[in-house]
């Protein structure tokens, strides 16, 4: 068998670059680690998207968070590597590669409606060899809210939906779609990572979403934007009646202008740390913002960008 000399093997690996990208450990505002994730989905096979490589780890990767109880929770994911090249400068390379790699995270948390982050930024192979790293922090056993599993960690191949990889090479090759569509996909990615502490701001990224894909309505006497209406009928062209109905009763549209203009809160930000299972009484309007009125946001919003998207 050829054994490639060390001189090439070292060039080989100065001209990749890895990162590693998984599930993002975020405490919901009761202070306890219970943001939907699927601690066994590992992706089914290698993908190719454009010059870019993903692959499953080779172990999982094991946060411990610390909780609002003096106790530490545990989540396990099995995270992707993501491999690419260097051509170029190192400098420019990373802020490339730190791009791709963020578009990555914003198309894998719309499919899998989970918040997936960068968990190492882009490195050349050459300095930091690809890895998933052991835990930082491991807390005393009796502080372990979630208990260990004594089993192997059990994968579910679960595969990349058709209109990802399609999407990607669009994004690549088409500017204008990518000018249109790609700052949807950040703030819908905003909001998925707001959403547990700060769900009002949340509630304003999913808005955007919306007024970024929407086809503008203009007055038809003076040519003036009408943000409102422009707003509603994105909405009505991708969610049932039933939606449409909670939102307008809810009034969206003026919740997100009171935060971004005028410092509104609806959230559960003032009780942060309160288990907020059940409603106070009758029309308590924290429970319902947070358990009605944003998570039918968020899943409007996604249905539009994936209007675009598929």
């Amino acid at each position: 068998m050829a054994v490639t000399p060390i001189s090439d093997q070292q060039e080989v690996a100065d001209h990749r670059w890895w990162s590693l990208v998984g599930p993002a450990p975020l405490l919901e505002p009761s202070g306890f680690l219970t943001t939907p994730h699927d601690r066994f989905r590992a992706l089914d096979r290698v993908y190719e998207l454009g010059d870019i490589h993903l692959e499953t780890g080779e172990g999982q990767l094991v946060d411990y968070v610390g909780s609002l109880t003096q106790g530490w929770s545990k989540l396990e994911s099995w995270p992707i590597l993501v491999f690419g090249n260097v051509v170029g400068a190192w400098p420019t390379v990373s802020r490339l590669a730190a791009r791709a790699v963020h578009r990555l995270c914003c198309l894998l948390s719309v499919t899998w409606i989970e918040p997936w982050q960068v968990r190492i930024a882009p490195e050349r192979t050459s300095y930091l060899p690809p890895r998933v790293p052991e835990p930082v922090l491991v807390p005393n056993a009796s502080f372990l809210l979630d208990l260990d599993s004594p089993n192997q960690p059990e994968r579910d191949p679960q595969p990349l939906p058709d209109w990802l990889v399609a999407t990607w090479g669009k994004l690549e090759s088409d500017p204008a779609f990518r000018s249109q569509v790609e700052p949807a996909l950040s703030l819908w990615h905003e909001g998925i990572l707001l959403q547990p502490e700060h769900p009002s701001m949340s509630m304003v990224a999913y808005v955007a979403v919306i007024e970024q894909l929407a086809k503008p309505v203009r007055d038809a006497a003076d040519g003036r934007l009408l943000s409102g209406q422009t707003f509603w009928n994105a909405v009505d062209s991708v969610a049932p009646p039933e939606d449409v109905a909670a939102l307008k009763q809810a009034d969206v549209y003026g919740k997100r202008s009171a935060t971004a203009h005028g410092g509104g809160l609806h959230g559960i930000e003032l009780e942060f740390g309160h288990m907020l299972l059940q409603p106070i009484g009758m029309g308590d309007p924290t429970y319902d913002f947070m358990f009605d009125t944003l998570q039918r946001m968020k899943l409007v919003s996604r249905s539009l960008l994936l209007t675009h998207l598929a």
